[in-house]
């Protein structure tokens, strides 16, 4: 017997009974609601991405691409071998930055446990 109440509420589901009428409101109920809801979120986001075109002027946009640079130079170079392929995510500024933070985040997870 399984104790996952998710399932077990599935399956209560299917013993009750619903009217037809009933069963077609409350779904549309919730679709009404779901595309709404994805309508709102598209609007949002298409207002965040304007917002954010109009107002990353060149010189942002500069600064964004010398911090793209900066952030993915290579700490070693391996020239075109397969170390190079298979090193090349860590072996950037970026890849160190980022394993530095997981650690630093496993760490204190481990920490306060």
């Amino acid at each position: 017997m399984t104790t996952d109440p998710a399932l077990q509420s599935l399956f209560a589901a299917t013993e009750q009974r619903y009217d037809d009428e009933e069963f077609t409101v409350n779904v549309m109920k919730k679709s009404r609601f779901v595309r709404f809801r994805m309508h709102i979120i598209a609007a949002i986001s298409l207002a965040v991405m304007i917002a954010a075109i109009t107002l990353l002027s060149a010189d942002v946009q500069l600064l964004i691409i010398e911090l793209n640079n900066v952030l993915t130079t290579d700490i070693f170079e391996f020239g075109d071998g397969v170390a190079a392929v298979a090193l090349d995510p860590i072996n950037t500024i970026a890849g160190v930055l980022f394993i530095t933070g997981k650690l630093v985040h496993l760490i204190y997870k481990w920490a306060k446990k």
